[in-house]
């Protein structure tokens, strides 16, 4: 073991003894590290770099008999150190109420994130002393601050929705509100399972008060998630919550019979042609501009055939047409329904789609 003078060592040299030094030579180390010194040691210990930190992290920890510098010690441990510690020591090693009482309640919201039935089942009994009970009280007033700032994200996001204009929109607009809805999602589907841990907690501490506010979140995240977040439709499913938003606010660029009755709304079962008109997509050049016309060589002839009513241009003008509605069948575009489940919503994003789906 290298020698270690606490007067004089510097963090590289605490870091060079706890790394060199072996799980079972830890008590010594332990009386040769100032009090003052401690915090520094539980950093070094909570990294990978060190050799068997966790290891040695539970020696240090299960060594302290002293309950103010454990409360000391909690301030400085991670959520998933704490998980390793209640995991790996013996029962009666671990003094748990200092620590709970030094724990950052932010790192106390991420071990309930973290926390399997085995860490569940340790923690309950403490459930019900007062560091563990005012982890829980801390924890119930955060998951309300959270629930606040998620009503604000969400009321932001379907403001941002509402204001799209479809034809201005792009793939890659599509897949970043997309990435906006999952992450958001996601922080609901976390914060339920947070909410969920500390209720199985919070029976056992005989705080009524404290089961009804988290039992009232639990239901309100639950609602959130459900009902306005939502899901993206699948095979069979239509999309729910900001994803039908979404979706609803796109296909409005080809109206809706179904409600407006406006003779210029499109219905789902009509020809893929008329939802490209919505685009200004309807002249024979426009056609040839997003890939509906790759046969034809000179687009210079195209508008000589729409201008010219003799029956030779007028039997070229049908075939041409022709040729489009072929292209659009070739490309799985053959109604304004189709239109719509490809995402198409604009001349650009057409002819993005066509690129590689209309044989040259």
């Amino acid at each position: 073991m290298s020698h270690f003078d606490p007067e004089i060592a510097e963090s590289d040299q605490l870091k060079q003894l706890l790394d060199s030094c072996n799980v079972d030579e830890i008590p010594k180390i332990l009386k040769k590290i100032p009090p003052d010194r401690f915090s520094d040691a539980i950093h070094i210990l909570d990294n990978e770099e060190v050799r068997f930190s966790k290891e040695k992290l539970l020696t240090f920890i299960t060594l302290l008999k002293d309950r103010n510098l454990l409360e000391k010690v909690g301030q400085n441990l991670s959520a998933n150190v704490f998980i390793y510690l209640i995991k790996k020591s013996k029962e009666g090693d671990l003094d748990l109420l200092p620590l709970l009482v030094g724990l950052n309640h932010l790192v106390f919201y991420d071990v309930l994130l973290l926390m399997d039935d085995e860490v569940l089942k340790r923690l309950r009994p403490e459930a019900n002393t007062e560091p563990l009970r005012h982890q829980l009280t801390l924890f119930s007033h955060e998951i309300v601050y959270r629930l606040e700032d998620l009503t604000q994200k969400l009321k932001s996001l379907e403001i941002e929705i509402d204001g799209i204009i479809p034809t201005n929109i792009s793939y890659a607009d599509i897949d970043a509100f997309h990435e906006k809805f999952r992450t958001i999602g996601e922080e609901a589907h976390s914060n339920i399972k947070r909410i969920t841990q500390a209720l199985a907690l919070s029976w056992n501490t005989n705080r009524e008060d404290l089961i009804d506010m988290l039992s009232f979140q639990k239901e309100c995240w639950k609602k959130y998630d459900a009902l306005v977040i939502g899901t993206p439709g699948a095979e069979g499913f239509s999309p729910s919550g900001l994803y039908a938003r979404l979706e609803e606010q796109l296909h409005a660029v080809f109206g809706n019979p179904s409600f407006s009755k406006d003779a210029k709304d499109l219905f789902d079962s009509e020809p893929s042609l008329e939802a490209l008109v919505k685009f200004s997509v309807r002249y024979l050049q426009d056609y040839w501009e997003v890939g509906l016309l790759p046969e034809v060589v000179n687009p210079t002839d195209l508008e000589k055939y729409e201008k010219n009513t003799e029956p030779e241009s007028e039997e070229k003008k049908a075939f041409l047409f022709l040729q489009v509605q072929k292209n659009l069948d070739v490309a799985g575009l053959k109604t304004v329904a189709d239109v719509k489940k490809a995402q198409i919503f604009s001349k650009d994003m057409l002819r993005d789609y066509l690129r590689n789906r209309v044989p040259h």
